[in-house]
This record gives C-alpha cells, structure tokens and sequence, in this order.
C-alpha cells in the first residue's frame, strides 16, 4: 500500500489573479495579479493587461508591503477613460481610521487625480462619473470627471455594499440597515425595492432605466419587480450586457448565458465571472487562477492554471533531501529551478510538489527557488532554506503533529483510532538525514526516543536508510517497548552532535 507522505510545512508564496475589467467589446482586459515573471518574480501587486504571451504591466507596486499598492482597475467600455484605485499601506492606529485609497486615470486623454474620502469607489460604464463611499464616515460623493463637480449623497451601508451607477449618475446600492433591499439613489431621493432574499448584488443599466438585483436562488428585474430566472444551484454571481437584453448568471461552477442557453462547466471552483457590456463575450476566472475568455460560445483558456500557493519546508532541508512544497493546486508540468538549475522532479499530487535538492547544492549563500510552467507567463518565487549539517525532520500531516507513521505489515496507518501495540514494528519516514553510506544508511550518529510524561525510553532501530522507491527521504523501523503505556506519546529523533530535536506525536496501545 502507497501512502502519502506530507511534512510540516512553512513559508507561503500566495499569489492569485483578481479585480477583472474589461472594455464594451472584451476586446482588452484588465486584472491585479502578485505573480511576477521570469524576468522579474518579485511577489509584489501588479495592474496587467491581458497580452498574448506576456501580460503587459500597467503599475507595479515597488513593494509588497509599504509601497503605493493597485486596488483596482478602472476602465470605461470605450477605452478612453482608464486608470486605476491604489491605496497606501499604514501599520499602526491610522490602518482603521484615516482613508488612504486614491484614484488615478485619465478621460479622453486628460488626467484626472482624486483623494478618496471612503473605501469604496466605482466608475460608470461611460468614464464620466466615480463613486466613492464607505467606512470610516459612512457618507457618499458622486463625482463628475468631466467637471470636478462633487455630490453628496446620503449614507450608504459600508457593510454589504453593492454599487452600480449608470451612465447618467443613478446609482444603485443596498439599503442601508436591510440586506434584502436595495435602493435606487438619484441626488437625495431614494426608491427602496424589497426582496424575499438576502441580495448577492445588483447592476444598473448604461441608461439607469432599468434595475436588476441577484439572490442565491433568482435573477430580479426590480422596476417593475419580474423574476428573470430561477435557479435550483445557489447563484455566486450575474452580469448584464449594456442594453439588457442579455443576462449571464454563474454558480461554483457553472456558467449560463439565457437569452443562447449557452452553458460553460468550469473545471475548477468560479471566483469570478465578467460579461462584455456587448454581451458577446465573457470571461471567468477560476480559484486555481485559471483565466478563460468565452466567445460564441467557444472557450480559449488565457492563463492555464498556476499555483497560488506553495510552501516550503523550512527545517530539515539539506543538501541531497527531499524538498515539498505544499499548497497549490500544482499542474504535472511544473519546473521549479534554483541557482539555474532545474530540480529533478519526484512526485507530485493536486496539492504537493515534490523535487530533489542537489547533493552539491551551495549552503553559504542565499539560494532561491522559482516555479513556472509551460504555457503560462508568469512566475513566483521565494528563498530556498537549507540546513549546512544533516537535522532529522518527521513527516507529520500538512499543520498537524501526528508522525506519518505505518504499522509493522504496512497495510495501515498508526492513528488515534487504530494505535499501534506496544512491542510492535511501526515505519516512519524522515528528511534531512544527510549523506549515507554503501548500505544507504545515514553516516551521522542518529537516534530516535519516545515520550510520556516524565518516561523517556531509546528506540531499537533495525533499519534507518533511504526509504525504499523514494529519493532523499528516509524510512524508519523503531519498535515500541513492550512494556510501553498504552495513550499519546512522542516520537523524537536527532542526527549529529547536540543537533536540533525533531517531534511528532503516536499513539500506542496494549499488546493484545
């Protein structure tokens, strides 16, 4: 029986595409991503736009924490009014109290550049109106572009906020103390149209005459209040063309375009879906980051799916030892380099990745790894920690303290409901051991002990060298002392002079 074996791992690369803009014919597209590329990997927050190839950078954050950060893309469906929302990073008491989002576009060549009195702020389709609204003061302002001319609204929900606003100022947004509501604002006067569920958003058309309004189960026109359609799955998500005649409604992994029928399954979890305000195009991007664009019907995958997530292991990493990285989800095709070297690949599943260090590999300089794939432009990277002498590490469950541990005929797995008899065999595995010698077995001095309470006990270890089918990771027979209490105990093994301790909990239980 194979088992899967999964080290306590650290260090996160989280990386995602989000915030998709495009313009009325989906012709251009927009995004933030904190991938990089091969050429510049930094895990910093960048405005793309969509290219074949390589995404051409709009913005690039200097850094990933103090710098000038993107928020969102602003575009206009005629392309002549774009930019972008950024914010400023504050650590301390002003990060909850003092508004530090700005925006910066330009509108038919001339710029425009406005301090954000809220943390909300949203442009109409036609360029010439942004919205801007929310925490801390929960007040509202229109803003005309082409005039500087300001509105104050009255106050909005910074809570749940649904925003729209159409291309003559009418905004649309949720009520102020009822999530099953929403309320048409034009100037001062409100309109309040009630629903029978809690609202997962709403849109304006271009012309503000006509009003939609989504829930889990419904599709709503509210003026006059019409259901549009109904569905069994829980919807996540609608978009409508610019004339209304074309609605696109989404669930975890379904996308439907009503007035066609069209239908698109996703093969990953929706995070996002855009119509194209011509209603012929949409584009959706999943959770594993993959970025489609569907158009008549016909889908053309933008950006395979990449990881936005990879950990790795941050002790017992030594030169000649496996390396895991955790996280995900990673594709087969995968390279992961270092020092311009490509590490051998061993393994891999939807959620691990498993590569070989060099026995050659430096350890007085500071090494990284990078990780791309075939067909995708972009790249993450982070440091690669490596121990100089050998440091014992026991596999355990990804986060979790339990030694991934066998029992003596290794058809199962030693856990809590099925321990292992006390003066029993159980196999373990471990990395980081170090060099071995022509038997395979580590030539650092190396024991393993086993704890409860005040009781410590040396284990017997009748076989400790290379784990047999798997490279740099090493397997462990211990047996149990036979007089050993039965409940929790602790495994700890240490390679080398005064080394540091590896831990991982295994519960026993009397012989029978």
């Amino acid at each position: 029986m194979k088992y899967a074996l999964v080290f306590f791992l650290a260090t996160a690369l989280q990386a995602q595409i989000s915030s998709l803009a495009t313009n009325a014919d989906g012709s251009e597209l927009q995004f933030l991503s904190n991938y990089g590329t091969p050429a510049d990997p930094a895990r910093v927050f960048r405005l793309y736009s969509y290219a074949p190839g390589t995404p051409t950078s709009l913005f690039r954050a200097a850094d990933p924490y103090t710098a000038l950060q993107p928020l969102a893309p602003l575009l206009s469906a005629d392309g002549q009014t774009r930019g972008m929302v950024t914010y400023t990073p504050c650590f301390g008491s002003c990060m909850f109290w003092i508004p530090r989002n700005a925006v910066t576009l330009t509108r038919n060549g001339r710029p425009f550049d406005y301090k954000a009195q809220g943390v909300t702020q949203r442009l109409s389709r036609n360029g010439r109106w942004l919205f801007d609204a929310g925490f801390p003061n929960f007040s509202a302002r229109l803003i005309d572009i082409d005039s500087g001319a300001t509105t104050t609204l009255p106050p909005f929900n910074p809570l749940h906020p649904v925003y729209a606003i159409a291309d003559n100022g009418t905004l649309l947004t949720n009520a102020v103390d009822n999530r099953n509501a929403v309320t048409l604002v034009a100037a001062t006067a409100r309109t309040e149209f009630s629903l029978p569920e809690a609202v997962v958003s709403a849109a304006i058309l271009p012309n503000g005459q006509k009003l939609f309004a989504l829930t889990q189960s419904t599709l709503y026109q509210l003026n006059p209040l019409r259901e549009i359609y109904t569905s069994a799955t829980p919807l996540t998500g609608f978009s409508p063309s610019a004339s209304g005649d074309e609605f696109l409604v989404h669930s975890d992994r379904q996308v439907i375009l009503l007035s066609s029928n069209q239908i698109y399954e996703s093969p990953d979890p929706i995070r996002e879906v855009l119509l194209a305000a011509d209603g012929q195009s949409f584009f959706v991007l999943t959770r594993f980051n993959r970025l489609t664009k569907i158009t008549n019907g016909v889908p053309t995958e933008l950006y395979p799916p990449f990881p936005g997530a990879a950990r790795q292991t941050s002790y017992g990493a030594v030169p000649g030892s496996l390396l895991r990285l955790s996280g995900g989800p990673f594709p087969e095709e995968l390279t992961i380099t270092s020092q311009g070297r490509q590490l051998p690949k061993i393994a891999s599943t939807t959620d691990s990745y498993e590569v070989q260090i060099p026995w050659d590999f430096p350890v007085d300089s500071i090494n990284s790894f990078l990780i791309t794939r075939p067909g995708s432009p972009f790249a993450i990277s982070d440091n690669l920690n490596l121990q100089r002498d050998p440091v014992a590490a026991i596999y355990t469950a990804a986060f979790e303290s339990e030694a991934k541990a066998a029992h003596a005929d290794f058809q199962s797995l030693v856990t809590p409901e099925n321990p292992a008899p006390a003066g029993s065999v159980i196999h373990f595995w471990l990395t980081g051991l170090g060099p071995v010698d022509a038997t395979g077995k580590p030539l650092a001095p190396f024991a393993c002990y086993i704890l409860q309470g005040d009781a410590v006990r040396g284990l017997e270890l009748p076989f400790a060298a290379y784990a047999p089918g798997l490279v740099g990771v090493y397997q462990v027979d211990a047996i149990i002392p036979a007089d050993w209490p039965a409940g929790p105990s602790t495994l700890t093994c240490a390679v080398g002079q005064n080394p540091p301790v590896s831990y991982a909990n295994i519960h026993i239980r009397l012989p029978n």
